[in-house]
């Protein structure tokens, strides 16, 4: 997309991991469209992405490895990367393993949102 001299950067709100994963899953069946490759690429290079409810989903070996890679991609390119979770990162570590914690906790700044969940309102 062409970059606005008022927000010269493209943001990504991705509203889980699942969607992010789905996308890539769906590049497998397809001819049309992107590869896989690039769905990974555009994800690992794009200046700012958020990821939301991260740790929600549950992770096998593929899923794992495929966030893995972009979130240490990012991480060594210093791009920004917002990370939205209803858990502490110690929580997070059974969910998404101790190498992509360390990433996050590398790469982000933890600040704690006290309140009531505006949904049970």
């Amino acid at each position: 997309p062409p970059r606005s001299t008022l927000f010269p950067y493209t943001t990504l709100f991705r509203s889980s991991m699942t969607k992010l994963l789905l996308d890539l899953k769906a590049s497998f069946e397809s001819k049309k469209g992107k590869t896989s490759s690039e769905i990974l690429e555009f994800y690992a290079t794009i200046p700012n992405l958020c990821l939301d409810d991260f740790g929600a989903e549950k992770l096998n070996d593929w899923s794992y490895s495929v966030i893995f890679s972009i979130l240490d991609r990012r991480y060594g390119n210093m791009l920004h990367t917002i990370i939205t979770s209803n858990s502490p990162l110690s929580e997070l570590i059974p969910c998404v393993g101790e190498r992509i914690a360390s990433r996050v906790a590398g790469m982000c700044v933890m600040i704690k949102m006290d309140g009531k969940d505006y949904r049970f309102m």
